[in-house]
């Protein structure tokens, strides 16, 4: 997405306000952990051109909620922080001292992840429970809002979201964002994939695509949104057939490089490819825990398209 689509989005947000939908999509921008950089030249940009005034009864709204805050002035404050503060400060929105008093307060962020052949079961604030399957990670503040529960995800989680009627659950997964009151699903958006896809058990999910379409999911759906080309495709499915939390593993409509690269995440592999593979599709399942022989036994008799050799944990295909 172009940077300056970025910069008209962040300029409508901060001055002009915007849609929901669209305001959601700025926020979620800005919580995550890249692109620090240009952020900074935009709010930066953005406190250059604000016509206001700093009239005394701002500056002793924000002293008491230094006061209430504990906070002390530093000497030598980063120019970000300032960037930041300031423009909190002038948001519409943040008109009362007690809505800066909280908005000041230190959030803490907590992380967990994966590593290949690991998965692990965590608990968040709220008390929903997330599966994350191997070489993924999850980002949460340590204590929800009173408005929205947001988490990050890069990698692939089945989450069975605490149903609250009030408090939106936002799962923000690369290219995509998936809005639920409470319910089950499973995220997959691995950062070296060309694909994201949001699998619905339970309930109903609204997903928001980077190219502004929204799709409701039903339990038994599935949506697959390619990164690179912007398209996407809702299919019916069988839960059942994702369900890696039991030790099945299922290839939906993936090439053996794509497959390949599963493996290692599942068995802690590193699988090197000299030659040059197809880019057909496969769609295959294997629900008994096989080992990584069997499964490569089976894609090689399959596809007819590869031999393997292992050493160690190497596997080299020829």
């Amino acid at each position: 997405m172009e940077k300056n689509y970025f910069k008209k989005l962040i300029d409508l947000y901060f001055i002009n306000r915007y849609s929901d939908k669209t305001e959601k999509r700025a926020q979620l921008w800005l919580i995550k952990e890249s692109g620090e950089k240009e952020k900074e030249i935009y709010l930066r940009d953005i406190w250059d051109n604000l016509d206001v005034k700093t009239d005394a009864d701002i500056y002793q709204q924000l002293d008491k909620v230094k006061k209430r805050a504990g906070i002390t002035v530093v000497p030598k404050v980063s120019f970000r922080t300032i960037i930041w503060r300031a423009a909190m400060i002038f948001l519409p929105l943040m008109v009362s001292a007690t809505f800066l008093y909280k908005l000041l307060l230190p959030v803490e962020m907590l992380s967990f992840e994966t590593h290949a052949g690991e998965q692990k079961e965590i608990s968040l604030p709220d008390g929903t429970v997330v599966w994350l399957n191997a070489c993924s990670k999850i980002t949460y503040p340590e204590k929800f809002s009173e408005r929205e529960r947001l988490v990050t995800l890069d990698g692939e989680a089945y989450f069975a979201v605490e149903k609250s009627e009030s408090i939106k659950f936002i799962v923000n997964a690369k290219d995509i964002s998936i809005e639920v009151l409470g319910t089950m699903f499973n995220v997959r958006a691995y950062e070296n994939e060309e694909s994201a896809t949001t699998t619905l058990t339970t309930g109903k999910v609204a997903v928001y695509t980077d190219s502004d379409e929204t799709f409701i999911l039903e339990p038994d759906q599935q949506l697959v949104y390619n990164i690179k080309n912007h398209s996407s495709r809702l299919n019916k499915v069988n839960v059942n057939d994702n369900d890696w939390k039991s030790g099945v593993l299922s290839f939906q409509e993936m090439n053996i490089v794509e497959i390949f690269r599963d493996l290692e995440r599942r068995f802690d592999v590193t699988i090197t490819v000299n030659k040059i593979m197809s880019s057909d599709k496969y769609s295959m399942k294997f629900v008994n825990k096989e080992d990584l022989t069997n499964i490569l036994d089976v894609l090689s008799d399959l596809s007819g398209e590869f031999n393997y050799e292992v050493k160690n944990k190497t596997v080299i295909i020829k």
